[in-house]
Order: C-alpha cells, then structure tokens, then sequence
C-alpha cells in the first residue's frame, strides 16, 4: 500500500488479516462435532465476520466524516465570503479574507486602517491593498461589510445617506 489515500476497505491490512482470520475459523469449525456445531459453530462465525464488517463500517463512517468536514468548510468559506472574490489575485482575496476575520470578531474599523467618508459619515472605507478596499457601512453593532453593488444603491437614494 502505498502513501496515497485508502479508496477502498480491502486495502487495509488489519482488513486483511481478520479476513483471512475469518476464513481459517470457518475451515476449522467444519472439523467440530455435528451436535456442537449448530450454536458454538454459529457464534464463532458471526463474531469472526463481524470484525471484518466493523473495519468496514468505521471506513465508512471516517470517510462520510471527511466528507461531512470538507462540506461544512466549504460552506463556511461561502458563508464567510459576504462579498464575491472571484477574479481577484489569490493574495489580496486573502488579505481580504483576513480583515473580513477581524471584523467578525469584533475589531473596530480605525483598528484596520479604516476611515470614515467625508462626505457621508456612515460609510467607512478599510484599505486591503494600494489599489483595494473594502467599503462598510456602521451600524449600531458594528461595521457591515457592502458589496458594490449595495454601496450603488445606497449611494443612489439620497435620503438613505443622511
């Protein structure tokens, strides 16, 4: 077997062994006494098959629980991404991702390098790169953070920025 991930129970070894153990206790129980047979032959059979299948069942389970954590990450990824990030270069989409962390754990904008707009005190802008920032909008809990398309809106209706 080689370092590669295990696609399969029959790669494992300890599959393999117990397998191979359940085979020899089947041929040695055909040697027992027919009148022992009938419940002392069918105990030690089930207990020799059922480590095989508990092998396989926790395989199952580790992979439906790989599964399960690589969906929950991606969902938290999705959730986390508030505002879309594709087509950005990897390293400010980081960045980005990183002060997005700070706000939510509840670092205040003047923290991040951010400043209020002049023109509308509620607006706050929270420089990522040179060229890159994130616009916010402060509320009485904190800062949300605002796509473009939101801060265009906002923006548009004159009477929302008062």
């Amino acid at each position: 077997m080689s370092n590669s991930l295990i696609t399969s129970h029959r790669e494992l070894k300890l599959y393999e062994i117990s397998f191979d153990s359940a085979m020899q206790t089947f041929n040695l129980v055909q040697d027992f006494p027919p009148e022992e047979r009938a419940l002392l032959t069918d105990q030690i059979l089930k207990s020799s098959r059922s480590v095989c299948a508990n092998l396989v069942e926790r395989l199952r389970r580790q992979k439906q629980a790989a599964r399960t954590a690589a969906k929950r990450q991606r969902h938290l990824e999705r959730s986390h991404n508030r505002i879309s990030l594709r087509g950005l270069p990897k390293a400010i989409a980081a960045k980005i991702r990183e002060v997005m962390t700070a706000i939510d754990q509840g670092a205040q904008y003047w923290q991040l390098a951010g400043k209020q707009l002049t023109h509308w005190r509620q607006m706050i802008r929270i420089p990522v790169t040179r060229r890159y920032r994130l616009l916010c909008q402060a509320d009485g809990d904190g800062v949300k953070l605002l796509t473009h398309e939101d801060y265009n809106k906002l923006v548009s209706n004159p009477r929302r920025m008062k």
